[in-house]
Parts: C-alpha cells; structure tokens; sequence
C-alpha cells in the first residue's frame, strides 16, 4: 500500500512528537505528500481534549483541532519511558528525514535522543525542536502559554485599542501557529543545505522569537527614533493626529480610510455620492472641498464632525452592499468577514480553497481549509483522516 501522496515532499520520512498547536509543522509535511508519522503518549496527544468537539461531544476521537491538525499523518503510540519503546523509536530514526518534537528542554537528552545521539543514528537527520523559550538563556525552562509568549514578545502590546489594555490576538493559540510555521519552514532550508553536503542540522525554534520577528518595523522606530509605537485598534495614527479605519455597518464592521486632499477627493466622492442619492448627506456636506481638505491638520472635533456623517450612512448599509459599492465606485473599503463570511467567500470557493474528506471512524465527511498557496504541479489533497489513538501501531512497528 502506497502511504504517500504523490506530492512536492513525497520522498520523505518524518516524525511528528509534537503537540497541540505545534503539530501544524509535521501538518504542513503531511499536506505536502511526506510520510509523515504522528507519535503519542499512550494517554494522546493534548489536541485530542481540545474543544469544540464533534457534535459537541468529547471524546478522544472528536476534537476538531486534533482532526485539522493531524490528518494525512499515520498515527503510532510509544512510552519514551520504556527501554522498549526507545529502541523502537531509534529504528524508527535510521531512514527518517526530519524530527519534529516539542519536548521540554532536555528531556529527549535525558533519554539518550538529543540531537547529539540521534546524528549518531542517522547523519542526516534534520531535528527541529519547538518551545516557549528555545533551548538556552535564563527562560529556557520557563511555562509559556500563548498568552505569556505573546506578552513577552512584544506582539500583544500592538493589539487591541489605544485607550484599553492590550489584548490576546486569538483564542487560538497564534503563537504556536507562527512558530511550527516557521519551524517548517527552517527544517526545508535545512534540508536544501543537506542536498548539498549531506549533513543533517538541528533547528531550535523558540515561540518567543515569532513575536519580535513579525515587529520587526516597529523595533526601527525605538531603535533610531526613540518612539515606542502603542497599538492603533481601529484608528490610523499619523504623526500626532489619528484618523478611522474602522466602522460599524448594518451586519457588523468595515475597513474604510477617511482622509483628505486629492486622493481622499476620489475616495470619498463615490461615498458622498451615494449619500446624496439617498437624501442621507447633511448640508456641511454638499459642496465640501475634498481637495483642499488636511485631514491631518485638521481639528479631532471637526474632522469628525464630517467623518462621522460618513459612519451614520455606513450603518444603513450591510457589508455586501458597501463591497459591492466600492468595487463599482473604486474607492477602498473591504468588509472584516467572520468565520462563517470566511467559508462562503466566493474568491476562495473559486479556487476551490476548502477540502472534504470522509472520516470512516466518525462516519461523516469533515471540511478542512486548503493550501496557502497553489502550484502547478501539485494539488493538496486530504487523503487520509487523523489517525485514531495508536491506529497503526501494527503496521508500522512490523517493519521495524
């Protein structure tokens, strides 16, 4: 039986020992046609008692996490305290191509499988190892949820508005996501270096890292302007002045620049237009010069006497109605879409973004987002569902 889709990584063997979050990285292997072996605790992976669940019933099969995260992997169980089970793991490591593991710090070398030990196994051998705080400096043993690794991060402090204190990104836990990315990403580099010399490498990806390396424009304010830059919610600031972005409508919220001078002329023409068509424009605002209107210099009380005019229309009106008018004015506005606008969205439905595949342990298909991106000479696939607790334990530990 053929065990891998015949994609951009399908010559490749990896192991996947992470958890939760981190599984995205032996997930984005998987998706891209590689072996990819899942291995648990006998207790299971912690993505398993994650909700929501499946018809909201928890169950160690039901996590809709542990379903997105590990499908298209083979799933094995080992006790890594068992001398059994580590000599199972070590066979399993002659022929593997990448390690993904996200073991506290130290723990794997006090099982006789650091990297050190591995390489000893397998030369080539690209071992990646994600943790809150990577695997030195004064954190390094330290806890680090999401929250805590975007707080120290630098990231939280950009999020939420100006007035309040700042604010997670997600109930998702983002960070996580961003540092298996970027984990993924290094193992492949890694592995353009070992087609040249045919040395394995060893990746230590700290989640910490992520926060500061998406900031990275902010640092450049401090580092040569001494300005700490404070997060702007749903405001532009320009200078010492701040101007919306962001307005209610009808069914929720939309992303629109207000702003003067000849561009701001051809933008808010198309809205003032339409105001007007619809008797909803006030008398300051029938012959208001655009072109010579300093949004920026302008006082915060009467630049938002005549945006908020604009806002009042915008709430009339639902997102589909202000997209629809934008595109046909060509000024720039864009609806924030939620989940559910997410999954009908006609650009991603076009390209056929969103996957089904029938899970026969659930009896149901379940619908999984796509590729970030397509090729030409490779289509993702969901071919197999996320493996049950230990499913193929058998199978693959026969041909050890």
């Amino acid at each position: 039986m053929n065990y891998q889709n015949a994609g951009m990584l399908s010559p490749y063997k990896v192991l996947d020992m992470t958890q939760g979050a981190c599984s995205l990285s032996g997930k984005i292997f998987a998706d891209l046609g590689a072996n990819v072996i899942k291995i648990e605790s006998p207790n299971g992976d912690l993505s398993r008692f994650r909700g929501p669940f499946i018809n909201d019933k928890p169950h160690i099969d039901s996590s809709y996490e542990w379903h997105y995260l590990n499908a298209n992997k083979r799933g094995i169980t080992l006790d890594l305290e068992k001398n059994k089970d580590l000599e199972i793991f070590k066979k399993l490591i002659i022929d593997t191509d990448f390690l993904f593991d996200s073991f506290d710090p130290g723990y794997l070398k006090s099982k006789g499988l650091s990297y050190q030990d591995l390489k000893k196994i397998n030369p080539k051998l690209i071992m990646t190892s994600i943790t809150p705080f990577g695997q030195d400096g004064p954190y390094m043993n330290y806890l680090g949820p999401d929250l805590v690794v975007w707080s120290l991060g630098g990231y939280m402090w950009m999020c939420g508005d100006p007035e309040r204190a700042p604010v997670r990104i997600s109930i998702t836990p983002q960070s996580y996501y961003h540092a298996s990315a970027s984990a993924a990403s290094a193992a492949l580099i890694a592995l353009y270096k070992r087609n040249q010399n045919e040395v394995g490498d060893f990746i230590d990806q700290s989640v910490q890292h992520t926060g500061p390396w998406f900031l990275t424009h902010t640092y450049q304010w401090y580092e040569y302007e001494d300005v700490i830059l404070k997060r702007e919610g749903g405001w532009r600031q320009f200078g010492t002045t701040r101007t919306r972005t962001l307005y209610p409508c009808k069914d929720g919220y939309v992303v629109f620049m207000s702003f003067g001078g000849r561009l701001g002329e051809s933008v808010q023409q198309g809205v003032i237009g339409w105001m007007e068509k619809e008797g909803e424009i006030p008398d300051y605002l029938k012959d208001f010069d655009w072109s010579t209107f300093d949004a920026l210099n302008t006082p915060e009380k009467d630049r938002e006497k005549v945006f908020g005019a604009i806002g009042e229309f915008l709430k009339t009106k639902t997102k589909s109605e202000l997209l629809e008018a934008a595109v046909r004015e060509r000024y720039t506005m864009a609806p924030v879409n939620h989940l559910g606008d997410v999954v009908e969205n006609p650009q991603l439905n076009s390209r056929q973004f969103w996957h089904s595949n029938f899970n026969k342990n659930l009896d149901r298909a379940l619908k999984y987002p796509g590729a970030p991106f397509l090729s030409s000479e490779f289509e993702m696939k969901y071919y197999r569902s996320a493996p049950s607790l230990g499913e193929h334990n058998d199978e693959i530990k026969a041909k050890l």
